[in-house]
């Protein structure tokens, strides 16, 4: 009997001890990441800059960079996360600065669905484009705050979810992206 109580505290302080690391660790993902690949990924012809503490995951649809807090995902803890969505080649730009009602519309629409109310609208710069991003909030269960951002003739659409206190840190990304030099632009042509 005391053999298996010995085992049982064992596997009890093996698993306590692999949640606390496991705990631990997530917070430190953003710094492990940027000391294996720098402040910053490209995608869709955008050098996007990578914030401190966060980190990237390749999505199906695009480049996701997200930070983390202590107990994630175990408990319902303060994250952000960005995704960044681009259209298939031949596919119109978005031209929503010149009509910002229409695209209002459409984003509203789909926040509403998922309980989330027009918080503000910014325009704000993606390297040298116009963007027009909505913020949206709910109480409740996280993702509290959602931005939906496009840039004005540009294919690219960063989409936040997160807590609000980390949504300077999207508006800081934003500002600090670039548009790649193409390969005909580099060649002279």
């Amino acid at each position: 009997m005391a053999r298996a109580g010995r085992i049982f505290v064992m596997l009890l302080v093996t698993f306590i001890a692999t949640i606390c690391v496991y705990l631990l660790v997530v917070p430190l993902l953003g710094y492990g990441w940027h000391v294996l690949h720098g402040t910053y990924i490209s995608y869709a012809g955008w050098k996007i800059a990578v914030p401190r503490d966060y980190y990237v995951i390749q999505q199906r649809r695009g480049p996701a960079i997200w930070k983390l807090s202590f107990g994630a995902p175990l408990l319902d803890v303060p994250f952000s996360h960005v995704s960044f969505y681009s259209l298939p080649p031949g596919t119109a730009a978005f031209m929503g600065t010149g009509d910002p009602a229409r695209y209002e519309k459409a984003v509203t629409q789909t926040a509403k669905e998922s309980g989330y109310q027009l918080k503000s609208k910014h325009f704000v710069t993606i390297g040298n484009k116009a963007a027009a991003c909505l913020e949206f909030a709910r109480s409740g269960k996280q993702p509290r705050s959602l931005v939906r951002c496009a840039a004005e003739d540009a294919n690219i659409y960063p989409f936040f979810e997160g807590d609000s206190r980390y949504i300077p840190d999207l508006f800081d990304a934003l500002k600090r992206m670039s548009q790649e030099p193409s390969i005909e632009n580099s060649e002279g042509k």
